[in-house]
């Protein structure tokens, strides 16, 4: 039985289809009263590649992606935005899947609230989605969303 939403883990990879994830974490943070915690996971390859560049230390690259992440969610519900969320930004570097449940484990979040999709283009006969591994190895309910926008499915 669910005695209490604290946190609620919505894991964004930028894609066009992370509005829609956004709108239901702020729903259920409305709801429950609930924290966000906005969550982009980077492969290595791109944290190396991004910090290589000359002047763009790791500190930098952190700041711009919470900037980022908190620009996009303001930007996807700045007609619904209720101010009263608490918002947090984290980045970490892994695999995606593996760090959005370290993520939830370390924070003892209440729920994940991700899409089906994203942007990777990765067939899911090969490596199988990042979502249905969460789904299937999280310590706390996944809400999945499906994207409904036309041409975004």
């Amino acid at each position: 039985m669910i005695e209490k939403v604290d946190l609620i883990l919505a894991p964004t990879d930028f894609s066009p289809y992370s509005c829609e994830v956004f709108a239901w974490a702020g729903f259920f943070a409305k709801k429950f009263n609930a924290k966000i915690l906005l969550l982009h996971v980077m492969s290595e390859a791109t944290a190396e590649k991004v910090t290589s560049i000359p002047g763009n230390p790791w500190e930098r690259v952190m700041e711009q992606e919470d900037k980022d992440m908190m620009d996009q969610f303001h930007l996807c519900l700045a007609s619904d935005f209720d101010t009263t969320i608490d918002i947090e930004t984290l980045v970490a570097v892994g695999t995606p899947h593996s760090k959005i449940i370290e993520v939830a484990e370390e924070r003892n979040a209440s729920m994940i609230v991700m899409g089906t999709h994203g942007r990777t283009g990765i067939p899911h006969a090969v490596m199988g989605s990042v979502a249905e591994k969460v789904v299937q190895l999280a310590p706390c309910p996944v809400f999945s969303v499906k994207p409904t926008k036309a041409g975004t499915g």
